[in-house]
């Protein structure tokens, strides 16, 4: 809001400008106004074309970041996030950067992290659509991993339709079949969370899918030896 106002009040104070230097200088009115308006206009295209190339800077430095996580170079990937927040302008852009560093945190194992992180962020700051989506997801995996199973839950349940939403979305759809996995499991409904890992294994055939799929089954036996010890 401040911002839209500077911007308000400088046009305001070049608009009185003007009209002095028209009043001065003895131009045509008709002129003057008309060639104030088309400079006026091509400043105005100018910022706006300087501010999103400045942000796709920023989204591109971001991409690059995150093939280290595909790679599984978390701690490199953390590293490149926190030196885009040292210099990123701009309350939307930094909250994009900080959502992912909270990604890197679960990937190094520091939930707190990914927590205290996603919880600082005012929720005023979150953008509709995918921004939203990728807190929500990492916070619920961020109260999973470290055993707060209630708030985990509170996150999924008030959450459900984001994730109905999203939940057969090319690149994030199988992080929402993850969640439900996760629900069921946090729920302690262990039959629930298996046949949801079959659906997904049936759905999400890749090997990267696969890998995570293997990791949470793993978890199910761990768990399935725990009720019978």
């Amino acid at each position: 809001m401040k911002r839209k106002i500077l911007i308000l009040a400088c046009g305001a104070a070049i608009g009185i400008v003007a009209a002095v230097l028209q009043s001065a200088l003895g131009i045509d009115k008709d002129v003057f106004w008309r060639w104030y308006w088309i400079t006026a206009l091509e400043v105005l295209v100018g910022a706006a074309v300087i501010n999103t190339s400045y942000n796709l800077f920023y989204c591109y430095r971001m991409w690059k970041l995150l093939k280290l996580i595909q790679e599984e170079r978390n701690q490199e990937f953390v590293d490149g996030v926190k030196a885009l927040l040292k210099t990123a302008k701009g309350k939307h852009l930094r909250t994009m950067l900080e959502v992912n560093l909270a990604a890197g945190y679960l990937g190094t194992g520091e939930k707190e992290r990914t927590v205290a992180i996603l919880e600082a962020i005012p929720e005023i700051r979150l953008k509709r659509g995918v921004q939203r989506l990728l807190h929500r997801i990492n916070l619920f995996a961020g109260y999973f991993e470290s055993g707060q199973y209630e708030k985990a839950l509170a996150v999924y349940y008030e959450n459900q339709p984001l994730f109905e939403k999203f939940k057969d979305h090319k690149k994030y759809g199988r992080n929402i079949a993850i969640l439900h996995i996760l629900a069921a499991i946090a729920e302690q409904n262990g039959e629930r969370a298996e046949e949801l890992l079959e659906q997904a294994e049936r759905k999400y055939e890749e090997p990267s899918s696969q890998k995570a799929f293997q990791e949470i089954s793993e978890m199910l036996n761990k768990l399935r030896q725990g009720r019978t010890e």
